[in-house]
């Protein structure tokens, strides 16, 4: 049971920061994915656009949606 709360803590935080924050999510992906085994990451430029922050958006309903069935599984599946 401690799991499945843990679960939805974890998604429905993620998702709350995808949904207010892309901005920052997106600044640390750029920081921590610039090099890729020692090349260029080809998707650096794609991070950088206005795309990727709504791509953040849309994740973060889908990490809202995930928890909030992880907990109605955890209070209705017994």
């Amino acid at each position: 049971m401690a799991i499945g709360h843990f679960g939805f803590l974890f998604f429905f935080a993620l998702g709350l920061w995808c949904i207010v924050s892309p901005k920052s999510i997106q600044t640390v992906a750029l920081k921590t994915c610039g090099r890729f085994y020692g090349f260029e990451n080809p998707l650096i430029n794609w991070m950088k656009t206005q795309h990727y922050l709504w791509m953040l958006r849309a994740l973060g309903i889908v990490f809202i949606v995930a928890a909030l069935f992880l907990e109605l599984v955890n209070l209705f599946g017994k």
